[in-house]
């Protein structure tokens, strides 16, 4: 008899579940695994489904949705062994039978491979991650079309780099650009590979692209006054509103424009905003500054009204002019390379007033670069919910300068 069981199989905080086949044949024991569409939390797995009484009627239709789905994909695995000749059943054979996505058989050719590995990503990632792969997918049909061929997935090797490599310098995309779609190149090939049974240059994970330093700007407290102290009305107040509460919660766009009263709670007297990230599916509680309090105050315990994310960018800019932001700095801006007609945004480095280099992200930035050195940097990354401390590191953009005075005044 086969022998099916679930497991949880990742360092993340939220992931799919993975089936485990065992079975016996011809004297030799077998054992298949393959990942499921079923996603579950950690502390979920661990502590709640094996448990037989539950009263939080949360995680008691939890364990319901996934003992359903849990149990739909059992049933099919043992009805599709029992039916199969046992020399067939291996890693592919598991994942089409647990996946049903995967059931149809892979031609080879890579836009179908990463077809593939967007859905069979879609209940796993971002919607923010999901737009990125598709993006990739697009440009590679560009540089299916640039050099009139068709690649399959066994030809994704050194050469396909070049052509690569030719093709985004040909588009003046940057090296940081150029290097994290190489990496989704590297993520479709191994899927392919792993979940699909093809065959692949062997080589293609040696093959590893340096980035540049991005010169990023942020907004120091001081500037950040400015703005709070700005007498603005209607859609500005709105947008100010929201630059400030991303900059004391550092939060992305797609996280705090979601904020609502809903994502309060009161833990013996002290307010609490929790939330769940869009894009990292991490639970995050951060405290409510005295500056979001002041907002919400302000606002009769509501949070701004939603803007659209190209309306924010537009506005924050425009506010930070107001508040005299506006000191030349170094860094880069997106500026059209194309013509009127036809348009095409890069960024471009180069000096610019400082206002016109404010996006959306300059609040999660701010607020990691404000208090680096004041607040210990495992509380700040619980707020950024940054896995380790490099990535956490990579957003400080203090000057040197800076640092050695903040050093020089610690240890005095």
């Amino acid at each position: 008899m086969p022998g099916l069981k679930f497991l949880y199989r990742s360092s993340k905080v939220r992931a799919p579940l993975t089936a485990r086949l065992r079975f016996r044949f011809e004297g030799k024991d077998y054992t298949f695994d393959s990942k499921t569409s079923v996603i579950v939390s950690k502390l979920y797995w661990n502590e709640y489904h094996s448990k037989k009484r539950i009263t939080d009627p949360q995680i008691k239709n939890e364990k319901l949705r996934v003992e359903q789905e849990l149990n739909i994909i059992e049933k099919r695995v043992i009805e599709a062994f029992h039916s199969e000749n046992k020399l067939n059943v291996n890693k592919l054979w598991l994942q089409n039978v647990v996946d049903d996505r995967l059931s149809k058989k892979c031609s080879g050719l890579f836009l179908e491979v990463i077809d593939y590995y967007i859905e069979a990503k879609s209940k796993e990632l971002a919607p923010s991650s999901i737009k990125t792969y598709q993006k990739v997918r697009n440009k590679v049909k560009k540089i299916e079309d640039h050099y009139q061929r068709t690649y399959l997935i066994d030809q994704i090797d050194r050469t396909f780099y070049e052509d690569f490599i030719t093709y985004y310098q040909l588009h003046s995309y940057s090296a940081n650009t150029t290097k994290k779609e190489w990496k989704c190149i590297k993520s479709f090939v191994n899927f392919g590979a792993e979940e699909l049974d093809l065959t692949v240059c062997p080589n293609l994970n040696k093959i590893i692209l340096k980035s540049e330093e991005t010169e990023d700007i942020y907004l120091t407290l001081e500037e950040l006054e400015k703005i709070k102290q700005l007498d603005l009305t209607g859609r500005f107040d709105n947008a100010r509103d929201w630059l400030i509460i991303s900059c004391f919660t550092a939060q992305r766009i797609s996280d705090f424009s979601l904020f609502s009263t809903e994502n309060i709670i009161d833990h013996d007297g002290q307010k609490l905003l929790r939330l769940n990230q869009q894009k990292t599916k991490k639970n995050i509680v951060l405290p409510i500054l005295s500056e979001v309090q002041c907002i919400l105050d302000k606002r009769k315990g509501s949070f701004p009204r939603k803007i659209s994310s190209q309306k924010y960018n537009d506005y924050i800019k425009e506010i930070c002019k107001l508040a005299g932001i506006t000191e030349v700095v170094y860094g880069a801006k997106k500026v059209n390379i194309g013509t009127d007609k036809n348009p095409v945004y890069r960024k471009k480095k180069g000096r610019y007033p400082k206002c016109e280099l404010v996006t959306s992200h300059i609040g999660r930035r701010s607020f990691a670069t404000n208090y680096y050195g004041i607040i210990p940097t495992p509380l700040l990354m619980s707020a950024t919910g940054h896995s380790t401390e490099k990535q956490f590191l990579d957003y400080i953009k203090r000057d040197p300068i800076d640092n050695a005075l903040m050093l020089a005044k610690m240890l005095s």
